[in-house]
């Protein structure tokens, strides 16, 4: 896990930090789809 977070771009890791922190106070289902069109994954 520690080996991909460094092969991520520094703004990759911001928005995972971010997205952690969030994790416990927000829904994951609603943060997923935020994160996932920040990083320009498709999902379907």
């Amino acid at each position: 896990m520690a080996d991909m977070f460094e092969q991520m771009s520094k703004e990759e890791q911001e928005i995972m930090i971010e997205f952690a922190k969030r994790l416990r106070t927000e829904d994951p289902k609603e943060l997923v789809k935020e994160i996932n069109q920040r990083l320009h994954i498709d999902d379907e």
